[in-house]
């Protein structure tokens, strides 16, 4: 920003918001002060780590022994693809004509600081947000349709 524009752009962006939301942030400490958020993170740590476990568990019923990678923590797990089945991109548009939202690293911002060859070979699945039975049932027509392309 041009130096001279700087002190009024700053003021503007002062009565435009405020500051800070106070009352979000009265909330938010009452939210913790309270101990409910405590009480809000064991709750779903106990339904993410079962959904998790059920989506390893179904990509394994479903492909065989699956290399799975980042189920120590996060909301998501890289699949890293066996040989035989197609490249990630490929696997990505099966899954989305059958409804299942899986990604490849290369359709997304990843970036590796090293040269990795096997880049279209690995998709990412969230699961904090599907329910056990939707991620069953997802795994499962993934795989028939997989199988129905090669």
């Amino acid at each position: 920003m041009p130096p001279h524009l700087v002190e009024p752009f700053t003021t503007a962006k002062a009565l435009l918001n405020s500051g800070h939301p106070l009352l979000d942030q009265m909330i938010v400490a009452e939210f913790i002060d309270s101990g409910q958020f405590d009480n809000h993170l064991r709750r779903i740590r106990v339904i993410y780590m079962a959904r998790r476990d059920c989506l390893i568990e179904s990509l394994n019923r479903h492909f065989g022994p699956c290399r799975i990678t980042g189920q120590e923590g996060g909301m998501h797990i890289a699949w890293h693809l066996p040989d035989s089945l197609p490249s990630a991109a490929r696997v990505q548009d099966i899954g989305a004509k059958v409804g299942v939202g899986i990604y490849s690293l290369t359709s997304g911002h990843a970036y590796t600081f090293n040269e990795r060859k096997d880049l279209d070979r690995i998709v990412m699945l969230g699961y904090p947000s599907v329910p056990e039975a939707r991620i069953r049932r997802g795994i499962r027509d993934l795989a028939a349709a997989i199988e129905k392309e090669v």
